[in-house]
């Protein structure tokens, strides 16, 4: 990435992680620090997809606790 005042390289000197992440950085020849933020942006069709992969998960799951409430 590179710095918004100079130009220069910059790296990365901490951040935060969540919803989106954040990070912190540090311009490498002006010294300059500034924040990104990275965040996942997702369109109806992977939206949608997200909400079915979840389902079959979620069935898998109960599936498997009901099979092992019987072993214990």
């Amino acid at each position: 990435m590179m710095c918004p005042k100079c130009a220069g390289k910059t790296t990365v000197v901490g951040g935060v992680n969540g919803l989106v992440r954040e990070r912190f950085r540090k311009c490498l020849e002006c010294g300059y620090t500034f924040q990104t933020v990275e965040a996942i942006k997702f369109d109806s069709f992977w939206g949608e997809y997200a909400k079915d992969i979840y389902e079959i998960d979620k069935k898998e799951f109960e599936k498997k606790d009901k099979k092992n409430e019987g072993k214990n």
